[in-house]
């Protein structure tokens, strides 16, 4: 597997501030890759209703592509065969930046590179430390890192070019990576299994990220930074949890369904507009 080749250079200008923003597609709307992950993640999913529209599959993709290498990290039991899958990705990302690529994930992010050059640069840092990891050479400090860098991508694509806003960006990124990887093995967990040797690790780093400041503020990765938040104190307090069981449910919901009647307002006057 090869890690240098195709990686791209610096990021270039930022992207506008993020909003919440209705548009007549919504989530149903998207393309079937997209949805089908929106629909297992919905952290990611309720995130991207504050995305701007025109970055909405782009943000989808990032996250989308991240989630793939991370599931590479359970298969350290055949590492040869995670290596061939993380092969294809690293493929994709060199296509990407030669102007190509064949993922519908990859398409969605091409529109972005001019402006964004080192989103798939973000790519590479993940992939290199999940192959280190198959090999027993990574740590969970440096998995989490590495995991943490498509989350500052998503970051510098809606407009946190600041070192301080990218740094925040990896520390939310170091957060959601110990929340899945803490939810991932407990779920997987029957009373026969020994007890996982990174899963007091995991807890250690969420406990030191969950008593930093705020991430960050605002826009998508603003919605992304409130739900993992709570996701991890839930982890924390040993307690489960579900978006109907946070007392802010309601106004998460109440903004979905804004957005769909919004987007319902949208079509019709689209109608009428060709009549």
């Amino acid at each position: 597997v090869r890690l240098a080749a195709g990686r791209p250079g610096s990021s270039g200008n930022p992207a506008g501030a993020t909003a919440i923003m209705a548009d007549s597609k919504g989530l149903k709307g998207q393309p079937g890759w997209l949805a089908d992950f929106l629909r297992d993640d919905w952290t990611v999913a309720m995130s991207t209703l504050f995305c701007p529209p025109v970055l909405r599959q782009a943000f989808g993709a990032l996250f989308m592509i991240r989630a793939a290498m991370l599931r590479f990290w359970e298969e350290t039991h055949t590492p040869m065969i995670a290596e061939v899958k993380l092969g294809y990705w690293l493929q994709e990302l060199q296509q990407m930046c030669a102007g190509g690529g064949s993922h519908p994930a990859i398409l969605a992010l091409q529109p972005h590179l001019a402006d964004h050059p080192d989103l798939a640069g973000r790519f590479f840092d993940l992939a290199e430390v999940t192959l280190h990891g198959l090999q027993g050479g990574a740590d969970v400090q440096q998995l989490a890192a590495g995991a943490a860098a498509p989350v500052v991508a998503a970051g510098m694509l809606l407009g946190a070019a600041s070192p301080e806003a990218q740094d925040a960006a990896k520390r939310l990124g170091m957060r959601l990576t110990a929340t899945e990887r803490i939810e991932r093995t407990a779920a997987a967990k029957t009373p026969a299994d020994q007890p996982d040797p990174r899963q007091a690790a995991w807890q250690a780093m969420l406990q030191k990220t969950s008593v930093m400041p705020p991430a960050v503020q605002g826009g998508a990765l603003g919605a992304l930074d409130a739900l993992v938040t709570q996701r991890s104190q839930a982890i924390l307090a040993g307690q489960p949890f579900t978006i109907a069981s946070q007392s802010n449910a309601k106004r998460w919901l109440v903004t979905l369904k804004a957005w769909r009647e919004a987007g319902r307002a949208e079509r019709r006057l689209q109608r009428f507009s060709r009549r």
